[in-house]
């Protein structure tokens, strides 16, 4: 295994300006522009899979062969801000008495017709750019195997030390298949040579995006995007326009809560008007209820003295479905103080007494008593008494 130092050369073909600008990282094209307004840059490819006729220095031109692996090794060791020279010096890869004509500025990896290149785009100084360079010769130190047929195969790439630039009239290419392009968004092609434009218009700026259908995203990066002015202006309008409608929100809830009181107040008032209303009807509606339950007409007595009690503010059959369940309470609580007090507390006309105290308390012997009469006055003592009916205020 041999290690040699070596420079192929590639030639200069074409490539879209949108993906030139994003081979060069944006504070390295500021950088440039700060100092050259309208920068011209070429993009070379410097080495792709397959074989090249390189001059291996103190050995002469040998074939070497590159596999897709070292291809991307030549990506990885390619630096940015590698000096770019004026042709190559035949004996030697040192940078003393050579003349700089730019940098490298961005790099790729690319396919291009199935074949893996390496890309380098260059800076070209404004001295510079009248030469007609559209060949570059990667400079650098590897490690490569000889073949029984003298060729070399390229096993690592220790390190890229320059790049020199040519034109093949005067140098041949190494690599005829490795394509270049030259372009710049201050540059067009015109006759078929590149010449420098006038400053761009607004128009022409926007026919030119239009174009090539670029995106904010395609120009700018992701930081200048946010803080562009129309982006904080967007924030701040998004911003009050939800603040406005947190207040219109706040605002609906506390009238919906407003209504919601009114309402509710509005529903009691009409509950009360519905119970004084159906309280001079109820009366009314017992009556019709006594006769269809045939009650007894002590119970009916017994009810309408509690009738006041009742309270309704229901409609129709809802009041009379609401009465009835009085009235069912109302019996249930005639019977036991007909227990409790010793009377016939019938309920209907034709009902049973819940409970015959007197009947089962006779001593034998004793003289019948008048126990109708004795019933009549004992329940309607009760009922009379404020002491014994719960519902007489006293």
């Amino acid at each position: 295994m041999k290690r040699e130092r070596v420079y192929i050369k590639c030639e200069l073909q074409q490539m879209a300006q949108s993906e030139i600008l994003d081979m060069i990282p944006s504070e390295t094209l500021q950088r440039i522009r700060d100092t050259d307004p309208h920068p011209e840059f070429r993009v070379f490819s410097v080495g792709h899979e397959g074989s090249a006729n390189a001059t291996v220095l103190g050995v002469g031109m040998k074939i070497l062969n590159y596999a897709r692996d070292i291809i991307v090794q030549m990506f990885n060791r390619l630096r940015l801000g590698l000096p770019a020279f004026n042709r190559h010096q035949p004996q030697t890869n040192s940078h003393v008495n050579r003349d700089s004509v730019g940098e490298v500025v961005g790099k790729t990896i690319q396919k291009i017709s199935g074949v893996l290149h390496t890309l380098a785009a260059v800076y070209i100084k404004p001295e510079y750019r009248s030469v007609d360079l559209d060949i570059a010769s990667l400079e650098g130190n590897f490690e490569a195997e000889e073949n029984s047929d003298g060729s070399m195969g390229v096993v690592s790439l220790s390190n890229i030390t320059g790049l020199a630039l040519s034109n093949h009239k005067i140098d041949t290419p190494a690599m005829p298949g490795a394509t270049l392009q030259a372009a710049l968004q201050m540059f067009t092609h015109k006759n078929g040579r590149m010449h420098q434009m006038e400053e761009f218009t607004k128009e022409q700026i926007k026919e030119a995006i239009l174009k090539m259908r670029l995106s904010p995203s395609d120009i700018f990066s992701e930081e200048e995007i946010i803080s562009s002015d129309p982006a904080r202006k967007a924030k701040q309008t998004e911003y009050e326009h939800v603040k406005r409608l947190e207040k219109r929100l706040g605002e609906a809830r506390e009238e919906n809560s407003k209504l919601q009181g009114e309402f509710s107040k509005i529903q009691d008032e009409n509950k009360q008007l519905a119970i004084k209303a159906n309280a001079g009807v109820v009366r009314d509606v017992f009556t019709s209820i006594a006769g269809e339950k045939k009650l007894d007409q002590k119970f009916v007595q017994y009810v309408n003295k509690n009738i006041p009690l009742f309270k309704s503010d229901k409609k129709d059959a809802e009041f009379k479905a609401e009465l009835e369940k009085f009235v069912d309470t109302q019996a249930k609580e005639y019977v036991e103080m007909g227990k409790l007090y010793g009377f016939e507390a019938k309920v209907t006309v034709d009902g049973k007494p819940a409970d015959d105290k007197n009947k089962e308390n006779e001593t034998p012997g004793t003289p019948p008593t008048d126990k109708k009469k004795d019933e009549e006055e004992n329940i309607e003592n009760v009922l009379e008494d404020p002491k014994k009916n719960d519902f007489i205020p006293d």
